[in-house]
């Protein structure tokens, strides 16, 4: 009895093994076959391997899709066609979620025998799609003219638009989708509203058509002097324009406005200095005092002509900074910190005219630098001046005249040096740090400001020691790296007043 209960239970065990062999071997067999009972859109594809279900897919659907379909719009027919945008079933898509069925199964599960179909969008090239319809919109709008606008006559001529109808893009563009996916190839009427003119955008029209006057001006190209032409400034009255729209008309025009520059490239070639030798600018934070102050000694430094051999004195020629001569008080350096005093901020203009003489290799015969930092330009590249004490000089030492062109526009300082005579010349500066003074924070009471409240009344700079150095090069031959000058700067603490009022 006990031998024949051994010999059955040894008989179902070896069935068990078998019939799990059986499953492995068959699920293994099967890894890249979809096994169970799948189809797509109705069509089955059980039991197929990714290449017959590739071949599946293609004649049963994307070797049915038309060549292309027909849109009509008000008795007007228009092709889209079909190849050209792409439109097919993705197949590797369609494996991809057929075998993740297969996958997500267990053999002789109750899944395994359920019959499974699922759908996957249509794919095609969107942007082409698009620009089709776009292109079928435009071509079959009725009455529709949006609002454009032309310089005529030396005026600004505003047209206005006619509202009118055109074709539901985005609905067409549903249905088109729609009846591919549906293998529906039959002709569309496409579905037309009325639509308003697009009308301009003013603030765009006045981009496009201000032109900001230029000055002639030097640059240089490859080591060669360039003179590049005048341009002549054009712009309109916006309210004007505003003011004639608010009465409904076929058109509005306004009169154009022209600037002229105050330098033309003739008085540049009269002048005799047509070689731009440097040439440098930098830039400031809107502050209308200072503003003042840096257009004010700019100008007195324009058109002066240095001749060779002479020395060049920046209080000499900008003098004294007097309430007199139109200076206003703005941020100046002290001893002790910041303070408001006549002329603050034309050390930028003596700054940016020691660029332009490192740039022109002349000989700087006095500089310094300030007892801080500045933001305008890099360390060792500032030139401090207070009049009449501390000045900035510097000598031609060329054998032919040079003059020095400023100009201030909108936030910048330039400041050129003009030749008589072409120089073959090529400056780089470099900037090196070599030491770093952290700045602290003082507070301090002020009985200006109400109780509890603050306000920073100075920013904090690190002070540092700091040095430039500068390669000349000379009809292509590059001269030594030489130390230009060495500066310590002291840090700047920030003050931040404290309220007792």
């Amino acid at each position: 009895m006990i031998k024949v209960k051994s010999k059955l239970l040894i008989t179902v065990l070896a069935v068990l093994i078998t019939a799990f062999c059986a499953s492995v071997y068959f699920y293994m067999h099967n890894l890249n076959v979809i096994t169970y009972s799948v189809s797509f859109f109705d069509v089955d594809i059980s039991r197929l391997s990714k290449k017959g279900l590739e071949k599946t897919v293609d004649a049963n659907f994307n070797d049915k899709i038309a060549e292309a379909i027909i849109v009509r719009i008000n008795s007007k027919e228009y092709e889209v066609n079909i190849k050209e945008i792409g439109f097919s079933y993705n197949k590797d898509e369609i494996y991809s979620k057929a075998m993740a069925y297969h996958h997500s199964l267990l053999p002789f599960s109750k899944g395994a025998v359920q019959k499974k179909s699922f759908e996957v969008q249509i794919s095609y090239d969107e942007k082409k799609l698009d620009e089709r319809l776009s292109q079928i919109e435009k071509e079959s709008q009725i009455g529709l003219l949006d609002q454009k606008y032309e310089i005529k006559n030396d005026s600004l001529v505003i047209y206005e638009g006619e509202n009118g109808l055109s074709v539901n893009v985005n609905e067409l563009k549903e249905t088109v989708i729609k009846n591919i996916q549906g293998q529906n190839f039959k002709d569309i009427d496409a579905p037309v509203i009325k639509t308003d003119c697009k009308k301009l955008d003013l603030d765009e029209v006045k981009k496009n058509v201000k032109v900001e006057p230029k000055d002639a001006y030097l640059a240089k190209e490859n080591n060669v002097t360039i003179l590049k032409e005048a341009v002549t400034g054009t712009d309109f009255d916006m309210a004007a324009l505003k003011k004639i729209m608010e009465t409904p008309a076929k058109s509005y025009t306004v009169k154009l406005t022209h600037t002229t520059p105050s330098v033309k490239a003739d008085a540049i070639k009269e002048s005799g200095f047509t070689y731009l030798l440097s040439s440098v600018y930098s830039e400031f934070t809107t502050n209308s005092n200072r503003t003042t102050n840096i257009k004010l000694a700019a100008q007195a430094m324009n058109d002066k002509v240095v001749n060779p051999g002479e020395t060049f004195s920046f209080n000499s020629v900008v003098g004294d900074t007097t309430a007199e001569k139109g200076y206003k008080e703005a941020t100046v350096y002290t001893s002790a910190g910041t303070e408001q005093g006549l002329g603050g901020g034309i050390c930028q203009v003596s700054s940016t005219l020691y660029n332009a003489c490192l740039y022109a290799n002349v000989d700087i015969v006095s500089r310094s630098n300030h007892s801080y930092t500045v933001t305008y330009l890099p360390p060792a590249r500032d030139a401090a001046i207070s009049y009449p004490n501390q000045d900035f000089k510097f000598k031609n030492n060329y054998d032919f005249p040079i003059k020095i062109f400023t100009k201030v526009s909108g936030n910048r300082i330039t400041v050129e040096f003009h030749a008589t005579q072409p120089v073959n010349l090529k400056v780089e500066l470099e900037s090196v740090t070599l030491s770093t003074t952290k700045f602290t924070t003082v507070r301090k009471e002020t009985n200006t400001l109400k109780k509890g409240k603050t306000k920073t009344d100075t920013s904090g700079h690190n002070g540092m020691v700091a040095e430039l150095y500068k390669v000349v090069t000379i009809d292509g031959v590059a001269g030594p790296r030489v130390l230009v000058n060495k500066s310590t700067y002291r840090p700047l603490n920030t003050l931040i007043l404290v309220g007792t009022g």
